[in-house]
């Protein structure tokens, strides 16, 4: 073996080996004054030490690839957790170590192409440790001269307890770490606050949770009910996995989509459901907020629609969702008088959404009532491509619709026969239906109950009534 190899490795085995003891101490408690001392690191801050010991564990793990000469690593940092809080760590580790480079990726390509200098990084010759984002792209030369790319694992449950001891936070068990595990790095300072049971942050992390996901901002199940567009759901929901995992290009994956009906249909709550069934930051806008942003000029408007896209990008992946997209208009339409202003506002959004490159990992979702009023160019391939309709609900649909919004009915077969007598019902209806029952349940302390009096629409009865009756 190259003497120069084996002298760089029993070097990182010795450095790395100090960094074990030290955090092995801190795990049965036996600190030492140091340096680095665990209970330090863990004072000063609960995202540094937890950065700290993450990178430990990942330099070990790949001690054999960082020993190579003109090594680049990349490393990629989980989703909710800041890329400066492991460079910092980083620098930390390796203080004093000489040949060894830090970069911190950038998280979006602008227009103008990547804001680092990949070339400049690896001619100095010296090892490269790069941290980019989970789910977000990298640096096309960066990929191509890496020595070996690894995933940062922050949060273990080991860490988690160690630091809960080293803060005086108590013991932590198995799911109390799992809900905090969860969490971004920006709240790891409120949970483990010293002295304090970081046990009982994560009970109200975890109630907190429940209680979203029992209320009425309940998300839709996207791939069932929907037709068209629970298909296209499960499509985009398979291939954008494949597209993180790096098997699938994103050229690929469908651009953008438009969904037009009736008000009322589904369409904006279903684009935030597919926002979280794929995993996706949403960022919502539209055409009216433009309009809207500070003194509502062209120039304002120009700035809030780029605004918007730049902050989808910045979070990708991410679903952009433009409501009342048909407000943009059709360039052959507009009257004389407007014609400048409007005809610059829609161009400035062919051009967002021609950005191909620029905006990988962003999906465009528009919704309307009206797509004959939209420029058909914004509706051509690689723009928002994709065109769903969104119909008024028919019975069995509207049943479904009911058991989502009264989910402790939903078993009863009750529903199906309301769902055949509301016609006309829009799914803005059927919620509104649900909330009045819920709140006629609250407020006379019992069950959600229907029955139907004489007419169409379902009364809410006082207690005195039979549960889920119906009297015709």
């Amino acid at each position: 073996m190259d003497k120069a190899l084996v002298t760089s490795l029993d070097k990182y085995i010795v450095k790395l080996q100090g960094v074990s003891d030290q955090l092995k101490s801190a795990r049965t408690g036996e600190f030492r004054r140091s340096k680095r001392n665990n209970a330090a690191i863990a004072k000063k801050s609960a995202t540094h030490y937890l950065s700290y010991c993450s990178l430990v564990r990942l330099f070990r793990k790949n001690i054999g690839s960082l020993s190579e000469p003109f090594c680049v690593a990349i490393f990629i940092v989980p989703h909710q957790w800041q890329l400066g809080d492991v460079h910092e760590a980083a620098k930390f580790i390796l203080k004093g170590e000489k040949g060894v480079k830090l970069c911190v990726h950038p998280t979006s390509k602008h227009r103008r192409g990547w804001e680092i200098d990949a070339a400049e990084l690896l001619e100095s010759g010296e090892k490269l440790i790069i941290f980019a984002q989970d789910g977000l792209p990298i640096h096309e030369d960066f990929e191509l001269a890496a020595t070996v790319i690894d995933k940062l694992k922050v949060c273990d449950f080991e860490h988690l307890r160690a630091l809960s001891h080293l803060r005086g936070c108590g013991t932590l068990s198995g799911q109390e770490a799992a809900v905090i595990a969860e969490q971004r790095s920006e709240r790891m300072e409120a949970i483990f606050r010293p002295k304090r049971s970081a046990a009982g942050a994560a009970a109200k992390l975890d109630s907190a949770k429940r209680k979203d996901g029992s209320g009425q901002a309940r998300h839709l199940d996207v791939q069932r009910g929907f037709g068209e567009a629970s298909i296209w759901a499960e499509t985009l929901k398979r291939d954008l996995d494949e597209w993180r995992q790096g098997s699938l290009p994103w050229s690929e994956i469908d651009k953008g989509c438009l969904f037009f009906g009736p008000t009322g249909t589904g369409k904006t709550r279903f684009a935030a459901s597919l926002a979280v069934d794929c995993g996706m930051h949403l960022e919502a806008t539209s055409v009216a907020e433009w309009q809207s942003f500070k003194d509502g000029d062209l120039g304002d408007l120009l700035k809030a629609m780029y605004k918007a896209f730049d902050a989808a990008k910045e979070n990708a992946p991410s679903l952009l969702f433009i409501d009342e997209f048909d407000a943009i208009g059709d360039r052959a339409k507009f009257p004389s008088r407007h014609e400048t202003y409007s005809t610059t506002v829609v161009n400035a959004l062919l051009e967002c959404l021609d950005g191909i490159v620029d905006r990988e990992g962003v999906i465009v979702v528009g919704a309307c009532n009206f797509p004959e009023r939209i420029d058909p160019a914004l509706l051509r391939s690689g723009r928002l491509e994709k065109h769903i309709h969104f119909p008024m609900p028919d019975a069995a649909s509207r049943a479904e619709i009911l058991a989502f919004h009264l989910p402790t009915l939903a078993a009863d077969p009750t529903l199906k026969e309301i769902g055949t007598r509301l016609p006309g019902k829009s799914g803005a209806d059927l919620e509104r239906l649900g909330r009045e029952a819920r709140r006629s349940a609250r407020r006379e302390k019992r069950d959600v109950t229907c029955w139907f009096p004489c007419g169409t629409e379902p009364v809410f009865p006082p207690r005195s009534e039979p549960p889920l009756s119906m009297v015709f």
